[in-house]
């Protein structure tokens, strides 16, 4: 029995070499803090499959293709919108003009000639 009760309390010397808690903790936390920033986790943690890497890079360079395809064409539609609404405008006004330069000049003439 006695054994058994030596081996289950640490003795004088055991004590001393123990370390604290309060020592025990605060050096656990300096090796996570260490591990961290010595060791960082890759991006595609649980992602280590390279083919699935590929398939989800791919699948992501087409939807942002798209995307950008769309913004595009709507920024391009506008722009054309613009430019033929200007063009259309400029058009109408010379039209416009030359007209009312031949009717002008038809009334000068009955004025004249009458």
């Amino acid at each position: 029995m006695e054994e058994q009760e030596h081996t289950l309390e640490p003795t004088e010397e055991q004590n001393s070499e123990s370390v604290p808690p309060a020592a025990s903790s605060s050096l656990n936390s300096r090796t996570v803090q260490t591990e961290i920033t010595v060791y960082p986790r890759p991006i595609t943690s649980g992602f280590d499959n390279p083919l699935l890497i590929e398939f989800l890079n791919r699948l992501l360079i087409r939807f942002l293709n798209r995307l950008l395809i769309r913004l595009l064409n709507r920024l391009l539609n506008r722009l054309l919108i613009r430019l033929l609404i200007r063009l259309l405008n400029r058009l109408l006004i010379r039209l416009l003009k030359r007209l009312l330069n031949r009717l002008l000049i038809r009334l000068l003439h009955r004025l004249l000639v009458s």
